[in-house]
């Protein structure tokens, strides 16, 4: 356990910190699901495109946010790219 006070201020900023990257990394899982479930399910183009916006635009917060590297984000959205395309 930390003693001084600085090292409980860490904790605490850490724990934040990490709350908040898992619910980023959640809301990319959640967005990606969805478009691979629309896919699967044959939905109309147009809602397959707006899932696929939806998801990349998760990707990019999470860029901006320092909580996935850029060439990390590139990959994901470019799997995400060859979902829309095959189907």
């Amino acid at each position: 356990m930390p003693t001084t006070d600085s090292a409980k201020k860490r904790v605490r900023q850490n724990e934040k910190a990490r709350r908040r990257n898992k619910k980023l990394k959640t809301s990319i899982k959640l967005a990606r699901r969805a478009l691979e479930e629309a896919i699967e399910a044959e939905e109309s183009s147009e809602e397959i495109e707006q899932l696929k916006q939806k998801a990349e635009g998760c990707v990019d917060r999470a860029v901006n946010k320092n909580v996935l590297h850029r060439n990390r984000a590139a990959r994901i959205k470019s799997q995400l790219d060859n979902m829309v395309n095959q189907s």
